[in-house]
């Protein structure tokens, strides 16, 4: 229970850091308690359906994909974030490229908190 928080509070501040990076282009409204909730729709759709995504690109780069995995990992955060964009209106990000910039910015919090928590 305790990793699970911890990493909910490493993608939280992976949301917060792509947040001061990209400026106006992803943006979450509200204070650190909406950073908290989107982090955690975020979480959920991931453990869901983000790996369902990185088959998919996988697969369709006939297997490059699975060679470059933190590349495709990056480009399945990307799409989890802009459907937990669509669902959400407490983030806010413009365009699929700031889609990209903060889920790699996420992915290498979280993968600090994953290193952290071991």
């Amino acid at each position: 229970m305790i990793h699970l928080l911890v990493l909910w509070f490493f993608t939280a501040l992976g949301f917060v850091l792509a947040e001061r990076l990209l400026g106006s282009s992803f943006k979450v409204s509200g204070g650190f308690g909406s950073v908290l909730l989107v982090a955690a729709l975020f979480g959920i759709l991931d453990a869901l359906i983000g790996w369902v995504f990185f088959l998919l690109l996988g697969f369709a780069t006939l297997g490059i994909g699975f060679l470059l995995a933190f590349v495709t990992w990056v480009i399945a955060n990307a799409i989890v974030l802009k459907i937990t964009d669509l669902l959400s209106s407490r983030l806010e990000i413009r365009g699929f490229l700031p889609a990209v910039w903060g889920a790699a910015i996420i992915s290498l919090v979280t993968a600090v908190g994953h290193v952290l928590v071991r």
